[in-house]
């Protein structure tokens, strides 16, 4: 087994619940996890792991779609059932 390349993300979303944040973010998680071919010609996908945490915040103006305010990228050993295997046609 490998690493996996992790990144932590924080977004901020003008959301009235958790239930309600994570429906405003959906679109967006599904579009950043669009398989691609990086730089080296690898195969790269990104997936949500879990959430965290939600904080409520004061009162301020943010894009109600989204505003990433927090990105750090790193490693871990990749466990086994996160190894993605295309379907063959």
């Amino acid at each position: 087994m490998g690493n996996q390349g992790t990144e932590d993300r924080f977004v901020l979303v003008r959301a009235s619940s958790f239930e309600d944040a994570k429906k405003r973010l959906k679109l967006q998680w599904q579009e950043y996890a669009t398989p691609y071919l990086n730089s080296d010609g690898q195969m790269v996908r990104w997936s949500l792991d879990k959430i965290i945490d939600i904080y409520d915040l004061i009162d301020v103006d943010i894009n109600p779609d989204g505003t990433e305010v927090y990105s750090k990228l790193g490693q871990r050993r990749m466990r086994p059932n996160m190894f993605w295997r295309p379907k063959s046609r």
